[in-house]
């Protein structure tokens, strides 16, 4: 938890207050999403595209 706490002061320059009355796991869910090009995608739904 304290490492999450420091990355999130120092590579997301939050502020103590903003993090304190977050919800941790929606954090992480935020920090981690990717970017709509690199999320993996159903495999019948190329299919569906490429025929």
């Amino acid at each position: 938890m304290d490492y999450f706490y420091k990355r999130m002061l120092t590579e997301y320059h939050l502020l103590p207050k903003d993090i304190d009355g977050q919800d941790y796991f929606e954090f992480l869910k935020v920090v981690n999403a990717k970017a709509p090009e690199d999320q993996m995608v159903d495999s019948m739904e190329i299919y569906k595209q490429n025929s």
